[in-house]
């Protein structure tokens, strides 16, 4: 499934208003639910070390990202995929300033997932745990977006 960087910003927009959303391409590709809990498994970013003030979650958020991006193009760069085929995987940063009710400063993922054959949803993703949830107004509250 397809969906246009204009949708995207609206569904986070809905959610959280006041959010600085920076969206850099114009197409993104919304993984199966499947296939994202499939890189999940395989990606090496959770399985790094903390490390306080050098590797911790800002570079976490990054690296997850950047680990989508590769996925797919190694996808394309082996030939397995044609480029004008496929699009990138909607993985961004988020910063947020409560995640679940706590307070916190702290960046973790955002994805976008296909539910069924023509709906998809909004996810925040920990990197460093791997927990993915909807998010809520209310107990999560996002102040920046990358995608």
């Amino acid at each position: 499934m397809i969906a246009s960087g204009t949708q995207l910003k609206w569904r986070i927009e809905h959610l959280w208003p006041r959010a600085d959303i920076r969206i850099s391409d114009n197409n993104y590709w919304i993984p199966s639910v499947e296939d994202f809990d499939r890189f999940v498994k395989y990606q090496w970013v959770s399985k790094q070390k903390y490390i306080q003030e050098i590797f911790d979650c800002e570079d976490y958020a990054l690296l997850f990202k950047a680990s989508a991006v590769l996925f797919i193009a190694d996808l394309v760069w082996c030939g397995a995929v044609e480029k004008e085929n496929i699009r990138p995987w909607i993985v961004g940063e988020a910063w947020v300033t409560r995640i679940k009710g706590v307070d916190t400063d702290h960046a973790i993922n955002i994805v976008f997932l296909q539910e069924g054959l023509i709906n998809f949803k909004m996810y925040l993703y920990e990197p460093q745990s791997g927990e993915r949830w909807e998010p809520n107004a209310q107990s999560d509250l996002v102040y920046d977006v990358r995608i």
